[in-house]
């Protein structure tokens, strides 16, 4: 708080209080944080897309329900940022676990609208990108899981749509 106050125009220290209050449950305050550092970053940098990804995952929890939500918390927003995050850090778990969640809708933190088998599929491979990147093994099955998930779910929509279209003939 004393680096924000002292250089008030400088991200990183908007970035790593974000981090602690994360790390340490303050999810609410982590989000403000990572925004303010998300914004004074070089939009498509490494480092905006850390900030972006970890504000994002921020908002996503319960306890940030009611906190007033930037202009893009919306389906098409999301889905164009979450894109542009994952560019920006092609090796990153958490970057993945954003665009994961973005396209398999599986979340009550915003409006998601109905999914696509092809969204539901790349959905998957980002889950499982995550996983390959994740070190901690009970959430790399717990992505794993979720990628078998999106999987699933395209499936049984191609095998309605091919049903229905069989029917048609």
């Amino acid at each position: 708080r004393k680096a924000i106050a002292l250089q008030p125009d400088k991200p990183a220290a908007y970035y790593n209080l974000g981090s602690v209050l994360s790390n340490t449950g303050h999810h609410v305050e982590a989000a403000q944080r990572w925004l303010e550092a998300k914004e004074r970053y070089r939009e498509g940098s490494e480092k905006w897309a850390d900030a972006t990804a970890g504000a994002f995952e921020n908002l996503r929890m319960p306890e940030s329900a009611e906190v007033a939500k930037p202009t893009w918390w919306n389906d098409e927003d999301l889905k164009a940022l979450s894109k542009r995050v994952v560019r920006a850090r092609p090796n990153d778990c958490v970057s993945h676990l954003m665009r994961a969640g973005v396209l398999s809708g599986k979340s009550d933190a915003w409006e998601a609208g109905p999914r696509s088998a092809a969204e539901l599929k790349e959905a998957a491979k980002h889950y499982e990108r995550a996983a390959e990147l994740c070190p901690a093994p009970v959430l790399e099955a717990e992505l794993i899981e979720l990628a078998a998930w999106c999987r699933g779910q395209a499936e049984a929509m191609e095998a309605v749509e091919a049903m229905a279209k069989s029917m048609e003939m």
